[in-house]
């Protein structure tokens, strides 16, 4: 939903649909509905939510530019902004319908870059241009613009798990899971569309999970139109042997790149121990 603040000033002339320009080139766009007073985004907002992973927790701040355009920075649970995929050529994607069948619709799109294992983030606390992105702000002409956060089902965690899971590091690549509640609720975890795109190339993609002294066999669905991945069967039983709960900070590293063996590391958003 949009704001009420943002709907109140601008929801008599807002064009449908609204195209969404985040920083990694690409285009989106999203129609929306009225619905006793509020608006509502529809058509093309689950694959834009999907494409970039958002999930409990993000921020998703919005920049209204001209017309139906609006720059978008999107703020992991962290408070840091995501690491985008990188592109050569602005285009839509479509969603899968179906994952056991390839989608007839083929999109013309230019191949990513080859990415550095060590991606980058930017601090949101130490960068001045959050505030400007959270104000009014002046566009390149001289008109003004206005300026728009939409946060993503926020829920109760601490910090330190956080803190403590972005100390990790290592040679081998790996991807960072905060544990929401959906996650525990029949929900399973997306993977970053970075690392989906660079290690996941089937549709379905058995994996191994090591934890300790034991091993968990899981699935990864890939969307191949999209770039991304999620973990599919074998994750609620994961999950729930594992003792995970809200808060909680998963780092899988991916030790084995060939047979998709992850070593799971986790940060607790409660101390306690495991028996």
């Amino acid at each position: 939903m949009i704001p009420n603040n943002f709907t109140r000033r601008f929801g008599g002339v807002l064009p449908n649909p609204l195209f969404f320009k985040p920083p990694d080139g690409t285009e989106w766009k999203v129609y929306w509905i009225e619905n006793d007073g509020k608006i509502w985004f529809q058509k093309g907002w689950k694959d834009f939510a999907t494409y970039y992973s958002l999930d409990y927790g993000h921020l998703v701040v919005f920049e209204y530019q001209e017309s139906s355009h609006f720059e978008v920075h999107i703020f992991d649970m962290s408070a840091l902004e995501v690491e985008y995929p990188f592109h050569n050529q602005i285009s839509n994607v479509e969603s899968d319908e179906n994952l056991n069948e390839e989608s007839p619709l083929k999109k013309k799109r230019m191949k990513a870059p080859m990415l550095s294992r060590h991606l980058h983030k930017t601090e949101v606390n130490a960068s001045p241009n959050l505030k400007n992105l959270l104000q009014n702000a002046q566009s390149k002409d001289g008109k003004s613009t206005q300026c728009t956060s939409l946060l993503i089902s926020p829920h109760p965690r601490t910090n330190g798990n956080l803190v403590e899971a972005k100390k990790f590091v290592s040679e081998n690549p790996f991807v960072t899971i905060n544990i929401t509640p959906s996650y525990l609720d029949g929900n399973h975890p997306s993977l970053s569309s970075v690392f989906a795109r660079r290690y996941f190339k089937k549709r379905m993609q058995n994996v191994m999970i090591k934890f300790g002294n034991k091993f968990w066999h899981l699935k990864v669905f890939c969307y191949l139109s999209k770039g991304s991945a999620s973990f599919g069967n074998g994750w609620t039983l994961f999950a729930k042997e594992n003792k995970l709960e809200v808060g909680d900070v998963c780092v899988f590293e991916l030790i084995n790149i060939e047979d998709k063996v992850f070593d799971l590391h986790i940060f607790r958003g409660h101390n306690y121990a495991i028996p």
